[in-house]
Parts: C-alpha cells; sequence; structure tokens
C-alpha cells in the first residue's frame, strides 16, 4: 500500500517541478515555491507527499544556509519515511540530515545519519548514494582534522562513483583529496588535483561546486604565497558566489581574502574580511566551523599586531567551538595561539600547557604542516631555554625542508639566526641568515625580506660593538695553505703589501678574494686606517655614486648637509671594490679620475679633494672576457692592475682541506672537539671526494653550520656531514652517465630512509615512490642500515 502511494507521489506535477528548480540549482525560486505550497497545505498529513515535501524543503533550506528550518523539515520528512521500505528516499533524507547537521556543529548526530544513510542505500544497490554518503563521511573526518580517516572514506567513495556514470562526482572526490593534500602540506598534489576538480565543473557548467573548487585553489596559492595567482583565483570565486548567492561560500571567500591580506601585511584590511566573514557565520551557524575558523585567524591576526588580550579572546573562542565540533586542526591551532599569549604575558606554565597540548594534537594527527609551524612558534618562546628552543626550530626545519615550504622555512633559519644572535655567536647566525636569503629572493613575501634586512643590520651592529672588523684576524701570516699556487699568490702578495699599487684580485665566488684583500690591508703600513669595501654589484647606479663619492649640501632634494663618500672616509687606508666588472661604466669612468689625479669631486660639487687610498679591487668574472665584452674599461683595469693575482679553486687545492676544516672547527668551538682521529681522518677523505662548487665559503658554511645542528640535534658531526655530502659526490669523472644517475639514486633513497629511521612507507612518500618500488630498489642496490 505505502510503495503503491509512493510510487504516486513522484506523479504531483507541483513537487517534480520544484525538483527540477533543486537540480538546477535556483534555490530562490524553489524557495518561493515552496512557501507557496506550504500555504496551500494540500498535502494529508503524514502521506508520502507530504513527506516528499519536507524533504524537498530541507534541501532548499539548506543550500540557503537556513540550517534550523533545514532541520525541522528533514526531522518531519524522516519520522514519515522511516517506518517505510522506501530505502532509497529514506538515504535521500538520511544524507541530507548529515549535511545540515555538520553545518550546525553537531558532529556526532552527522555521523549517525550519514552512516545509515550508506545502509539504506546498500539495501538497493545504490552506488551513488553510497558514494555521497562516504563523501560527506570523509568531510567529517577532515573537519575533525582526521585526514586518514578522509582519505579512507574519499577511497571507499570512489570505488562506488566508478561503477556509476557519474562523472561530476569523481571530479569533486578529486577535489576533496586536494583539500586534504593542502592542509597537510602536500601543495603540488593539491593544486593537481584541484585544477582537475576546477576543469570538470567548468566542463558541466556546475557554478556553486566551480565556486568552491577557485576558493579552494586560491587558498593553496595563498599557503605556497602565490599572491597574484590567488587573487585571480579568488576573484573568479567571488563572482560566481556572488552570482548564485551562496552565503556561506561568502563567508569563506573573506575568511580567505582576509588570509591573503595579512600574508600582504595589510592588517586593517585583513580585519575588515574576518568581521564580514564572523558576521555571516554568526546568522547562519554560530556554534559552526566557519566561526572557529575565522576566530582562529581574527587571534592570529591580532597576535601579529601585539594585541594579546583581543589575541586570546579570538583563540578562546575558537577552542570552544573546536572542541564542540571536534575540530582537532582548529583546536590545535588554537592552543599554539593560547601558548604564545600566555609567553607574552610571562605566565610560563600556562604557556608550556598549551604548547604540549598542541603538540600532542597534530603529532596525534599526523599533520607535519601544523606540526612544523608549532615547533616554529615554540622556537621562539621565551619561557623555554636555549637548547630546548633550537632543538624545536632543527625540528621545524627537518620537516619544513621535506615539505618543502619556504617562507616558512626561511622564518625558521631567521628565527635560528635570531637566537644565535642573542648568545652573540654572530658567526654561526649570519650562516644561518644566508640560508634564509637563498629563500626568500626567490619570494613575493615583503614581510619576510624586512625581517631579513632587519637581522641583517643587527648582526652588522653586533659585529662593530664586538670590534669583529679589527685586525686581529687578518695577516697575510695567518692564510693557511699548502697548496704551492697559493703560497705564490701570498709572497707577491707580501711583497707588495707596502706599495702604493693597486691590487687586482680574480677568482671564483668563495675563493677567499674578500680575506685577501683585508689580509693585505691589515699587513700593509696602511693597517692602523680604514679599510673599506663596497660590493658593486650590490647598489644601484645613482646610490653608488653617492656612496662612493659623497655630495655637497643642496646637490638633489633632501641633502640638506655635506657629507664625504666612503673613498673619502678610507683616506690614508684601503678601498676595497668588490666585483669591479659591475659597476656602471659612468662610475667607472670617475674612478679612473680618482686613480689617475688622487682627487674626487662630491657629487654637486666643483672643488677637487685630495685622496690617500690605496685601491684593490676584485671580479669573479672571467677578466679577459670582462675585458672584450666592455664590462671593465680597458684604462682602468690597466690602473687597477698593478698586481695581478688569481685565486685558484678549492678543487684546485684540496691538499688545504685538511687545514682550512682544523681552523673552522677551533672557530666553531667546543661542540666541534669531540672527533677522535679516526674520525677526522675520514672526514678529511669525504671533505676532499667533493668539488666544493661554491669553494672555501661553502666548506666554511657547511662545516659551521653542522656544528650548531650537531649540537642542537645531538648527533655526531661526522655523521651529519657525511649525510650532506653523501649526495654530492661526483664520483670518478669517466663514470658513464647511467653510472651516475644510479650512484644520484641509491643515495637518494639512502639519505631518505636515514632521515625516516628506515621506516619504509615514510621513505617512500619522501621520495614519492610506491613503497613496493623502494623495497625493489633496497633490494637491488643491496642497501641496509649499515650501507655507506
Amino acid at each position: 500500500m505505502k510503495e503503491q502511494r509512493l510510487a504516486g507521489l513522484y506523479q504531483d506535477q507541483k513537487l517534480i517541478d520544484i525538483r527540477s528548480l533543486v537540480e538546477q540549482k535556483k534555490y530562490g525560486q524553489a524557495l518561493a515555491e515552496l512557501r507557496e505550497e506550504e500555504n496551500r497545505k494540500r498535502f494529508p498529513d503524514d502521506s508520502f507527499e507530504q513527506g516528499e515535501f519536507y524533504y524537498i524543503s530541507a534541501l532548499v533550506y539548506y543550500h540557503t544556509a537556513r540550517y534550523k528550518d533545514a532541520l525541522d523539515r528533514g526531522l518531519k520528512a524522516y519520522r514519515i519515511f522511516k517506518p517505510t521500505s522506501a530505502n532509497k528516499t529514506l538515504g535521500d533524507i538520511q544524507y541530507i540530515l548529515g549535511a545540515i547537521n555538520q553545518a550546525l556543529g553537531d558532529f556526532d548526530e552527522a555521523e549517525n545519519q550519514l552512516r545509515d544513510g550508506v545502509a539504506s542505500y546498500r539495501r538497493v544497490d545504490d552506488d551513488q548514494g553510497i558514494a555521497d554518503c562516504f563523501n560527506k563521511l570523509a568531510n567529517l573526518a577532515f573537519v575533525k582534522s582526521d585526514f586518514p580517516q578522509a582519505s579512507n572514506y574519499l577511497r571507499r567513495a570512489l570505488l562506488h562513483v566508478e561503477k556509476t556514470p557519474d562523472q561530476r562526482m569523481k571530479a569533486g572526490i578529486l577535489g576533496n583529496l586536494g583539500r586534504i593534500y593542502a592542509l597537510i602540506g602536500e601543495w603540488e598534489k593539491a593544486t593537481e588535483n584541484l585544477k582537475l576538480n576546477l576543469a570538470a565543473n567548468e566542463k558541466f557548467g556546475d557554478e556553486i561546486n566551480l565556486a568552491r573548487s577557485w576558493l579552494a585553489l586560491g587558498y593553496v596559492q595563498i599557503l605556497q604565497r602565490e599572491t597574484g595567482s590567488a587573487k585571480n583565483s579568488l576573484q573568479n570565486a567571488y563572482d560566481l558566489i556572488i552570482s548564485n548567492n551562496l552565503p556561506r561560500e561568502l563567508a569563506i571567500y573573506h575568511e580567505y581574502f582576509g588570509e591573503l591580506c595579512l600574508v600582504e601585511g595589510n592588517y586593517k584590511l585583513a580585519e575588515e574580511q574576518y568581521q564580514k566573514a564572523l558576521e555571516i557565520g554568526e546568522k547562519i551557524a554560530p556554534d559552526g566551523d566557519v566561526i572557529n575558523q575565522v576566530c582562529r585567524l581574527m587571534a592570529e591576526l591580532k597576535l601579529a599586531t601585539g594585541h594579546y588580550s583581543s589575541a586570546a579572546k579570538y583563540a578562546g573562542r575558537s577552542l570552544e567551538v573546536s572542541q564542540q565540533l571536534g575540530d582537532r586542526l582548529e583546536e590545535g591551532t588554537a592552543y599554539r595561539i593560547l601558548a604564545c599569549v600566555y609567553d607574552h604575558d610571562l605566565e610560563s606554565t600556562r604557556a608550556k600547557k598549551q604548547l604540549s597540548q598542541a603538540l600532542k594534537v597534530f603529532q596525534k594527527t599526523k599533520n607535519d604542516y601544523e606540526l612544523a609551524k608549532t615547533y616554529l612558534a615554540a622556537g621562539k618562546l621565551k619561557c623555554l631555554d636555549r637548547l630546548t628552543a633550537l632543538k624545536f626550530l632543527s625540528k621545524a626545519e627537518d620537516i619544513f625542508s621535506e615539505l618543502g615550504t619556504k617562507p616558512y622555512l626561511a622564518a625558521t633559519y631567521m628565527t635560528l639566526a635570531e637566537l644565535l644572535f642573542a648568545e652573540n655567536e654572530i658567526s654561526q647566525g649570519i650562516l644561518f641568515l644566508g640560508e634564509a636569503e637563498k629563500l626568500v629572493v626567490s619570494l613575493d613575501e615583503s614581510q619576510l625580506k624586512t625581517n631579513l634586512e632587519q637581522l641583517k643590520r643587527r648582526a652588522e651592529l653586533q659585529q662593530v660593538q664586538n670590534g669583529a672588523t679589527g685586525n686581529s684576524d687578518y695577516s697575510l701570516s695567518n692564510l693557511l695553505t699548502l697548496n704551492p699556487k697559493m703560497r705564490q699568490i701570498l709572497e707577491l702578495a707580501a711583497k707588495f703589501k707596502d706599495a702604493d699599487i693597486a691590487v687586482f684580485l680574480e677568482g671564483e665566488t668563495g675563493t677567499g678574494k674578500d680575506l685577501l684583500a683585508k689580509a693585505i690591508h691589515y699587513s700593509s703600513k696602511r693597517r692602523d686606517k680604514k679599510f673599506i669595501a663596497v660590493n658593486c654589484s650590490a647598489i644601484p647606479e645613482a646610490l653608488l655614486e653617492n656612496q662612493l663619492f659623497g655630495y655637497a649640501k643642496g646637490a638633489y632634494t633632501g641633502a640638506e648637509k655635506d657629507k664625504p663618500g666612503l673613498i673619502e672616509v678610507a683616506d690614508g687606508g684601503t678601498f676595497y671594490l668588490d666585483e669591479i666588472a659591475d659597476a656602471p661604466l659612468s662610475i667607472q669612468v670617475k674612478l679612473l679620475r680618482v686613480l689617475e689625479t688622487k682627487e674626487l669631486v662630491r657629487l654637486g660639487d666643483n672643488e677637487p679633494r685630495k685622496v690617500d687610498v690605496r685601491f684593490i679591487a676584485s671580479t669573479n668574472r672571467d677578466l679577459n672576457q670582462a675585458l672584450e665584452e666592455g664590462k671593465i674599461r680597458q684604462d682602468l683595469y690597466y690602473r687597477l692592475c698593478g698586481v695581478r693575482l688569481s685565486l685558484p679553486p678549492l678543487r684546485e687545492r684540496k691538499e688545504d682541506i685538511p687545514l682550512l676544516l682544523d681552523h673552522f672547527l677551533k672557530e666553531s668551538g667546543p661542540l666541534a672537539e669531540n672527533l677522535t682521529e679516526v674520525e677526522l681522518a675520514e672526514l678529511y677523505s669525504k671533505l676532499q671526494s667533493y668539488d666544493w662548487p661554491g669553494n672555501v665559503r661553502e666548506l666554511e658554511n657547511e662545516i659551521k653550520r653542522s656544528v650548531v645542528l650537531a649540537g642542537i640535534k645531538e648527533r655526531n658531526l661526522l655523521e651529519l656531514l657525511s649525510e650532506k655530502l653523501d649526495g654530492f659526490k661526483n664520483g670518478s669523472t669517466s663514470a658513464s652517465l647511467n653510472e651516475k644517475v644510479t650512484e644520484f639514486e641509491k643515495n637518494l633513497i639512502l639519505q631518505a630512509l636515514r632521515a625516516t629511521n628506515w621506516v619504509k612507507t615514510r621513505a617512500a612518500k619522501i621520495l614519492n615512490i610506491p613503497e613496493s618500488t623502494l623495497r625493489h630498489k633496497i633490494e637491488t642496490y643491496h642497501l641496509n642500515p649499515e650501507s655507506v
């Protein structure tokens, strides 16, 4: 009887028409039709027609973010169909009830409804319905930060959707996988999946899911600091959101756009966007997932701008809602923010407790990206001792390096440098600043660049305060070499050290040109006068002219008083022109005049000024080629080239590596003094097997940096350096390409295995290959934990 009445239900033309509007996502029009039907009250109580009417009402109210009305209609529909055998319709109702309860923040009830929905659909072999429920269950697990469970549900959804012709849903599942990859820091996979999802939604003309795809892609681009692309993606999403009247998606748009503003340092606009998102969130679901996310973002903004009490308030609200929702990701992030707030307020015990809870959450959920961000935050806490902070930063470096997250890796290096500067370990801190600079130069990240410049200025100031630019470390007699060519160079430099003729140094980057220039000065009769160095490639032409020659009052707008140039300041001493081949030709003409006449004229002045300066110049270019190309004026070259010294690269003086190693280890302090004679001999051999394209500077940086990391990670220096060098061994120059590729692959696999303590699943993930392939490679190369 009931089945017969149900069969007749779908013959009601008005309900069929409203269903059609829902399928076309014309929710506003559908809502108007439903209200008209509700006023007419033409369906008998508890009839299937009334149940169908309630179900369609629940759908429309859900899609227009009227969740309480949607829940009321959905439960009425469920009560009517529950006693029947209409399993397909019952499954549809259970699915929408699951979605409504999730939006309202009742995750347990949402999960129960969706699991029951799977059971209802199974009774009628409805693969489409089963896939829908698993996809929604994956979304629930995703919100709870249970990413393994979310991935499991998505795989189960794919199994069922493959049995249907529904390519749209397959595209949707790919999009959801992309969102999971985004949050765990696998941004390339995230982008790949989201772009597939985007293309499919464009193909099908699905504007609502297309808006969601653009939002998700924009978010990934924000995380990758691709700000231009992110703006385009978010604008595309916004246009679709407005044209389709999607309030929840509009809240998410404001949330993401606020994050973009925060990345760009526009705090005021970020706060405005977050407020708009909060207003929408409070209307559609006061205890929903929009609220906890935006409150957390607002807390991060307040923390960044130094409003700690406001940060605590928003973080507390986010934590409360997150715990109600079971959203572990947002819960852990709220703990992290509160740890920073309590640390600022000098509440050490509470700060450490919040930090511990944040770490537990991210370790349990296996979210490496957020875990690394928490390690980075921990490295900045005042309540932790220096060694603990360094260990946390070392862990952050390991994870960010593995994930390839350059902005956070650069921030980690800068924090390490800051800690070392605080302990007056300037040279070691500068090494980490160098690592940060390599990353920051390729990023569109103004705040990071500003922070980097501030730290560099701090390092320079501390060096001056410590007298680090004195002459005690620089003299020709202190330069270390066993190499015959280097000895000849030093002997020649010693012979001409007191002469007034200019010296020209050439050699690859890192061969020691700067050090030799200082040694010549501090070994000469000019040692008590100034040694001033200028890198000609690092300063714009207009500024370089001002720096070198100075200017007279009124020479240009802002020139309020006379200022001597650096050449004048160096009077009686030595002036070092580093990278002279990069100096503009107009500057070279003026330098030539100084060399010829021993006079200079300030910018905006007519009066020549006598200067007594000894010039040393250098270039890392091929000197003959630079002359042929006109990079260096020949007349200037002849003036500068009183003595020409060509420094050999380190690969041509490998006999010096043991001497240099001993010297750098002594400079690095007591942490480096624990190597045995056997270990030293092994280290000499390993260092000499590498060609060091960055020359002595690269060798120094690697040794000093490894000494610091060995202390932080409590590992043997030999082991740490060996791991680094194993990946760079050149092997025999006569080896075939195949042999070199094989050796490279073998070393790469060994590094991944060692980094994961031989956990093959994790190593395979790092290498981005199937675990079965990794096991085959291990067997092929006969690798084991003792492999060298």
